[in-house]
């Protein structure tokens, strides 16, 4: 019997102590990110149990023409795309005909980056390790997006921490110095369908909830 999570709070409360129970309260990593929106939320709860900082990590979703919810690709913090070639094979498309959506997904990253951060991430000291934690996985194009980022910026070891996952999709994200060297799911699910269809309350998290997050979590940690 699969775990229905009541909304991602709870989903990250209980994350944070499958977590614990593994040990990453005594060696945690040195810098945890949620993926923006719905990952910060799932995020802060882990966060606060770790005592590491709370950061978030921009992602954007690249959309198929004309279905911009199916997402094709994904672009992370540098603007650099990748695309999922066996969708792209399936639609018929080539990353040049996706151009102009992932320009305008390049603008609406640094809109983000602006108003969670006011600015890039600082990556003159390079952590040893970095969580990476969403509200769930199914076709894992934008969690990549964000391994490969991370890989571009030097870090060595790189974990993900999700509630609940496709099982395909979390096996193909763990690759140790590629993609990440270790995924952590409470859930894997053969049939997943939608990730919000494992909570009870899958509500879209605004950016002011966003900020919030990160504003309670930097007064916790002052």
């Amino acid at each position: 019997m699969y775990w229905l999570f009541q909304d991602r709070k709870q989903a990250g409360e209980a994350l944070a102590a499958h977590l614990v129970g593994l040990g990453w309260a005594r060696r945690p990593p040195g810098r945890i990110f949620g993926l923006v929106r719905g990952g910060v939320a799932v995020a802060e709860p882990v966060a606060r149990r770790l005592s590491v900082r709370l950061e978030p990590l921009v992602v954007r979703k690249i959309g198929a023409p004309e279905n911009e919810e199916f997402g094709v690709g994904a672009l992370a913090e540098d603007g650099v795309p990748i695309f999922s070639h066996e969708t792209m094979k399936a639609l018929h498309l080539k990353p040049e005909d996706l151009l102009e959506t992932s320009d305008q997904k390049r603008r609406e990253a640094e809109e983000k980056i602006l108003k969670y951060r006011g600015g890039r991430l600082d990556w003159s000291r390079i952590p040893r390790s970095v969580l990476v934690i969403d509200d769930g996985l199914a076709t894992g194009i934008t969690a990549e997006a964000a391994a490969r980022y991370l890989r571009r910026m030097g870090v060595p070891e790189i974990a993900l921490a999700i509630p609940v996952a496709a099982a395909d999709s979390a096996e193909a994200l763990e690759r140790p110095g590629v993609l990440y060297d270790q995924v952590i799911a409470l859930e894997r699910i053969d049939d997943l369908g939608a990730v919000g269809s494992w909570y009870e309350d899958f509500s879209a998290v605004e950016d002011e909830e966003v900020v919030a997050l990160l504003q309670r979590k930097k007064a916790g940690a002052a």
